[in-house]
């Protein structure tokens, strides 16, 4: 009997964690503000693959101008995101790293911006997902 509840227990378990992953899933519109006080629109679109893994898109405003980067990393884990991707602003391609967590329709986070390697710029982000 107790070998019986803990194999459901374990598939209601990896049920539970799929389906928080997948509700990851959509736009996210909203703003950064990096550690200067500069901001601007921030928008996330996260896309569930078949084979369990993910794409996603960032939109970001960056001096007026908007700026679209296919993410080069993205991982969902339950309600928590950690992704990657690459940019290039006034002739300069820099990268940023960001993570972040999901609660209910709102997800945001901390950013990492880095140029030849290293850390120049960090921030914080906050969107709400686009209806």
């Amino acid at each position: 009997m107790n070998r019986v509840l803990i194999c459901v227990s374990t598939l209601l378990l990896a049920s539970s964690i799929l389906h928080a992953a997948d509700d990851a899933a959509g736009t996210f519109v909203g703003d950064y503000t990096n550690k200067a006080g500069k901001s601007g629109r921030y928008e996330l679109t996260l896309t569930p693959g078949r084979d369990g893994n993910w794409t996603g898109e960032v939109l970001a405003v960056l001096d007026g101008r908007e700026t679209r980067s296919p993410m080069t990393s993205l991982k969902v884990q339950g309600d928590t995101i950690q992704a990657a991707y690459d940019f290039e602003v006034k002739g300069h391609k820099a990268s940023s790293r960001i993570t972040g967590r999901r609660l209910g329709d709102a997800l945001s986070g901390s950013f990492d911006t880095l140029y030849k390697g290293k850390v120049v710029d960090t921030g914080t982000w906050k969107t709400t997902r686009k209806k």
